[in-house]
């Protein structure tokens, strides 16, 4: 019993200090150095990364849980299943980013023998750009459309409503392309080939996609 007890301790103090110590960093090297940065983070893989990794998914599903909740207008929250909605919000992304880390997995079968535990860090990165989506995304619809969704298309058409929208499609595929960099250099990093990482990656990030609606659509 003391020897679990000691163990608890030590992953609670280890969670503290990487939102303390290591998060800040790790976002930087995501945003700043997308390239070699995130190669370097890979081939540098420890027995922490795979602590981490499952730290950064699970805050990016409690981030998807947070923005979605204040997302649902409060007059609604009564008469709307509120709870499910936010609990499904989390489902799409704890199986977004498993997903993108089975993908890695399965395509670096083709060319080695990876080990899935390995691979949950190609998750827990791209848990960073997703959880700047949630962000971005509740800024964009409170600035751009607000509560005067209404009033906006009455002055300026359907069309002003639409042009607006572009800017959240921009960040959408903004934040796409960042997590096929992160799967193509985990690719990259685990001896993949030049021609599969280019082709594969963007459909590894979509076939996760499509996976964690379709796990989200049994509940």
């Amino acid at each position: 019993m003391e020897e679990i007890q000691a163990v608890r301790f030590d992953s609670k103090e280890e969670v503290k200090r990487f939102y303390r110590e290591d998060l800040l960093d790790l976002i930087k090297t995501v945003f700043l150095t997308p390239v070699e940065g995130i190669h370097a983070l890979f081939l540098k893989r420890s027995d922490r990364s795979y602590f981490h990794a499952l730290v950064l998914i699970v805050s990016a599903a409690l981030v998807c849980m947070f923005f979605t909740f204040i997302s649902i207008p409060s007059e609604f929250r009564s008469y709307l299943p509120w709870f499910s909605i936010v609990m499904k919000g989390a489902i799409f992304s704890g199986a977004f980013l498993v997903g993108i880390s089975l993908c890695s997995f399965g395509i670096k079968l083709l060319s080695g023998k990876p080990h899935f535990r390995d691979e949950l860090l190609t998750g827990g990165l791209c848990a960073v750009p997703f959880s700047a989506l949630n962000v971005l995304l509740f800024i964009s619809a409170k600035l751009l459309l607000g509560k005067e969704v209404v009033s906006t298309i009455m002055m300026g058409g359907i069309s002003s409503v639409i042009q607006k929208a572009g800017l959240v499609i921009l960040l959408i595929l903004y934040i796409y392309l960042q997590m096929v960099s992160i799967l193509m250099q985990s690719l990259r990093a685990g001896g993949t080939n030049e021609t599969l990482r280019w082709y594969l990656s963007p459909l590894g990030i979509i076939l996760s996609g499509y996976l964690a609606v379709k796990i989200v659509q049994l509940f």
